[in-house]
This record gives structure tokens, C-alpha cells and sequence, in this order.
């Protein structure tokens, strides 16, 4: 079963180590809780699946086409296939616990820490993800590991850039469209892997389970918040609570069940206690998806030589970054670069907690920090997008709808 001696990846003596099991011992959770995780990795998402199942039995555009005309309501229900019928209806039901104003103040949060925001999210969060050898595995049976790795951060970045879009997540915005297209993509994954011949259901679970997506899920929001707090700016604890409401209404729209959805940090700290009891360690294809995206700057960065010179500073401080939370035994599992002078990232915390300072003080700070975010955000995914051709829409390749 996956994940039944996966905590013993802690069992190191680094202080990184110890503070891992102190943690785990600060939020001890039940045995009922404990199974109820371990069921949920071997748990899909069940309308979701339908809706992919029948893509795959019969059209991959006519699925594509049929789920627009549902999702802008261009065509009657009646006339849709039941499959799609029935998972519209889930969308289009917003939970009572569902706060429109929350999820505003939290993109306004988001937003403001600007390029940290970017850092976060891809050299803690996603960084951190790849560690997990089985929750790593559809994106290698798919074949995306062979593909370029900047287009897929890039549609991971355009995603979140809607998500976190001032009312993004009201029905029938951008947000609310991305997180229903991402939700097919990955039902369409799964169901196509469990059809394989190649996927070890029993050592891995099920291709993007309820457990995966809940821990995806505390990467972008309780994980993220916590490396901003760490890298040295400020968040109050209104704006911690109002983050986690907004990814857990995501959750709701991505087929995660609502039991298992977070609803404030404590809810966090139990989750996350749950999936590192759970980590399964590095494998090999740990370091093939780290390297891969520490590269990332110098793909994106234009031909010149100063240009990738920048890229190759910036793709260094990164890795630092990395290195520095997560340590140096994870660390050299994702084949991170280790330059003598990795620490010097340290200085970020006190030149961000002087910015932070800043914009405490100023009248008007933090609207400035709040538009300059959602500026900068727009134009590098845009300019990210021109770059890579990535498919900001999370249409579905053929590849992978197609049976191995």
C-alpha cells in the first residue's frame, strides 16, 4: 500500500529532520483520520471521471465542444450528454460557506507580494512536490516529463494568475472556467493511466487521487503562505484565513470532496501532519523534475549573453531559495546546484522585511504593492505565454487521451 513507511524519510538527524517529527508530534491526528487519508489515495473523483470516461469512449473535440457550450451555457442541459449534465450541476451549486469578499481580500493579499509570489510557488511549493516519488507519477506515465517543462509552468502559472483574479472565482469567470477545464484535464489523465497497463495502482494509488489534490492544495495556500512569512513579508491573520477560503472553494471546483477540504490553519496543519505521515521518498525521477525546473529561467530568457547571464543568476538564487527551506538532503534528491555561496539568499528576509516596513508606514503603500502585483503577475505570464505557446485554455492534447 502507498505510503505505509513513506514518514520514514524523516528519520534523518539534520535539524530539518528533527523539526519534521517535532512538528508531526505537535499535530497528532486519530486513527480514523489516518485512514480515512490513506482511503483517499486510492480515491478519483466521480463525476469527473464519468465526464472523462465517456471523452475517451468517444471524441476528444466533441467532449471539448460539448463542455464550453455547457460551461457559457450556450446550449440547453437537456440537450448535453448526462455525464457533463451532472457535473455542471456541481459547479453551478456554490456551497453556503462560499465568501465572495474573503476571496477578494485574499487575491489582494496574494497579489501584493508580487515576484515572491512567483518564488514561492515555484521553488518551495512546487519544488517541494516533486520529493513525493508516487504523487510524481502521472506526470511521467503521461509523458510530460519529456515535454518542456517551461510550458507546463507556464499553464500552472496562468491557472493560478486566474484563480487569484480580483472575483475570478464567481461562476462563469475566468478562474471559475479554469479551475472546470483543469478538473476534465485531470479526470481525462486519470481515467487514461488507470486504462494503461503501466500504472501500479496498488504502490501508487490512483493517478491524481483525493489525497494528491488536497496536498496541491496546501501547496497554494497554507505551504505558500508560510514561505512568504519565511522569506520575510507579512501577512495578518485574517489574510492567512481568507487565502485558505479561497483555495478551498478551488478545491470544491477542482472534485475534491468537501470532507476533505481545509476550512482554516488548523485544518492545514492536521492535512499536512497526514501527508507527510504518508511521503513516499525521492526516486528517480525526482532529480530528472527538479533539474528540469531550476533550468526554467534560462529557458525563457531571451538568446543574448547578458540575457542568460541574468537567467543563470536568477536560476541560481532560486535553487539557493530552495535549498535553504528544504534542505540539503532534499535538496540533492532534486540535483540542485550547491555554489558556496547559497546562504548569501538569506539576505532576502531582511531586505523584504524592510519593503514590508515600507509599505506599513506609507499611506498608500499597500494599494501600490497590491497594483503593482497584479501588473507584474499579467505581464509575465503573458510575456511567458508568447514565449512557450503554452495552452492558457487547458485544452486536452491528444497524447493524452490515447491508451497505452
Amino acid at each position: 500500500m502507498r505510503g505505509e513507511t513513506g514518514n520514514q524519510t524523516f528519520s534523518g538527524k539534520s535539524w530539518r529532520h528533527q523539526w519534521l517529527r517535532y512538528w508531526l508530534a505537535r499535530h497528532p491526528v486519530s486513527d480514523e483520520q489516518r485512514q480515512t487519508h490513506q482511503a483517499s489515495l486510492y480515491q478519483g473523483d466521480e463525476l469527473a471521471d464519468a465526464w472523462a470516461d465517456w471523452i475517451l469512449d468517444h471524441s476528444l473535440s466533441q467532449g471539448m465542444a460539448w463542455l464550453q457550450k455547457g460551461l457559457d451555457r450556450s446550449c440547453p442541459d437537456s440537450e448535453l450528454p448526462a455525464e457533463l449534465s451532472s457535473l455542471l450541476t456541481q459547479w453551478r451549486s456554490t456551497p453556503a460557506w462560499v465568501d465572495y469578499q474573503r476571496c477578494r481580500r485574499a487575491s489582494l493579499a496574494i497579489r501584493r507580494s508580487g515576484w515572491f509570489a512567483e518564488l514561492a510557488l515555484r521553488n518551495v511549493s512546487l519544488m517541494s512536490s516533486y520529493l513525493s516519488g508516487s504523487a510524481n507519477k502521472p506526470l511521467v506515465q503521461t509523458g510530460e516529463l519529456k515535454q518542456t517543462t517551461a510550458r507546463r509552468l507556464v499553464e500552472t502559472g496562468s491557472f493560478w494568475v486566474d484563480v487569484t483574479r480580483i472575483d475570478g472565482l464567481m461562476p462563469g469567470n475566468r478562474g471559475w472556467i479554469s479551475a472546470a477545464h483543469v478538473r476534465v484535464m485531470h479526470a481525462v489523465i486519470r481515467r487514461r493511466l488507470q486504462r494503461s497497463k503501466s500504472w501500479n495502482e496498488t504502490s501508487w494509488g490512483v493517478p491524481i487521487n483525493q489525497g494528491d489534490m488536497v496536498a496541491t492544495l496546501l501547496l497554494f495556500s497554507s505551504v505558500f503562505v508560510s514561505a512568504l512569512q519565511g522569506m520575510g513579508l507579512v501577512f495578518s491573520s485574517q489574510e492567512v484565513a481568507d487565502i485558505i477560503h479561497l483555495w478551498r472553494y478551488t478545491g470544491y471546483l477542482m472534485g475534491i470532496d468537501p470532507v476533505l477540504l481545509p476550512s482554516d490553519p488548523a485544518d492545514c496543519d492536521r492535512l499536512l501532519a497526514l501527508q507527510l505521515m504518508h511521503f513516499t521518498a525521492p526516486d528517480q525521477d525526482t532529480q530528472r523534475l527538479g533539474t528540469a525546473l531550476a533550468a526554467v529561467p534560462v529557458q525563457l530568457a531571451e538568446p543574448g549573453a547578458f540575457s542568460q547571464a541574468l537567467a543563470q543568476l536568477e536560476s541560481t538564487y532560486r535553487s539557493a531559495v530552495s535549498r535553504l527551506v528544504l534542505g540539503n538532503e532534499f535538496a540533492d534528491a532534486l540535483g540542485l546546484p550547491k555554489p558556496w555561496y547559497y546562504p548569501a539568499a538569506l539576505l532576502t528576509y531582511p531586505a523584504l522585511r524592510t519593503a514590508e516596513s515600507f509599505r506599513r508606514c506609507t499611506p498608500g503603500g499597500t494599494w501600490l504593492f497590491e497594483r503593482f502585483g497584479f501588473w507584474l503577475h499579467e505581464k509575465r505570464v503573458q510575456d511567458a505565454v508568447a514565449t512557450t505557446h503554452a495552452d492558457t485554455h487547458f485544452q486536452l492534447r491528444p497524447a493524452l487521451t490515447e491508451n497505452s
